[in-house]
């Protein structure tokens, strides 16, 4: 079922490398050798500035809740559909042809002030696609219905067939935004071509 969370989880790495050369046997004034190059107290400190990445689950859906409130339908060709074709569970949103707001799905307004970028994962499977036909992610800040942004197209026949699932990430900047919205719309020429998402998942990174 889709709804808005709040976990986080964090991850940081550290590497530190020493090396170093032989001594020169030259009977000449020695030069500096390689571990004589390190200055000790940059090294620490840079040690000490490694900063640690946080990734906040944001929203997740994975449309098995037929009832479910969390995203909105643009129009009649976005459709909530119950399939043996859904890639996890029964469940799938359905978007088509290429009437704009009408061929979209969106979903609801996150938080992102404190997040540098966010990560939207998903699956897809097109139908009936052929050469030059495509599917957009796009972002709006704060869904006060200003411009629509590409964050991302996949267009046949650009690594993808029809039939079948595939996973695919965006990330999308949001250094200099305190709210998004996230859509799906689908850009293919003709009432029969379809494209089904599942089991997305926005998350929020910050440092």
């Amino acid at each position: 079922a889709g709804k808005i969370i709040a976990s986080a989880k964090k991850f940081g790495a550290s590497d530190s490398t020493s090396f170093g050369a032989p001594p020169s046997l030259d009977t000449s004034p020695p030069e500096l050798v390689s571990s004589e190059l390190i200055d000790i107290d940059d090294a620490s400190s840079d040690s000490d500035d490694i900063r640690t990445t946080s990734i906040t689950d944001l929203y997740e859906n994975d449309f098995e809740n037929e009832q479910e409130s969390s995203y909105t339908l643009g129009g009649p060709h976005a459709s909530y559909r119950r399939s043996r074709y859904a890639h996890s569970g029964r469940g799938v949103i359905v978007i088509k042809s290429n009437l704009a707001d009408a061929s979209s799905v969106s979903f609801p307004s996150l938080p992102v002030s404190s997040s540098i970028a966010i990560m939207v994962k998903f699956w897809f499977r097109s139908d009936r696609f052929v050469s030059g036909d495509s599917f957009v992610v796009e972002y709006q800040s704060g869904g006060n219905g200003g411009e629509w942004k590409a964050a991302g197209r996949r267009m046949m026949p650009d690594g993808f067939r029809n039939s079948e699932w595939y996973e695919e990430t965006f990330d999308i900047d949001t250094a200099d935004l305190d709210e998004i919205v996230v859509r799906f719309r689908c850009d293919a020429y003709g009432n029969r071509k379809l494209v089904l998402l599942d089991d997305i998942h926005i998350s929020g990174i910050s440092i």
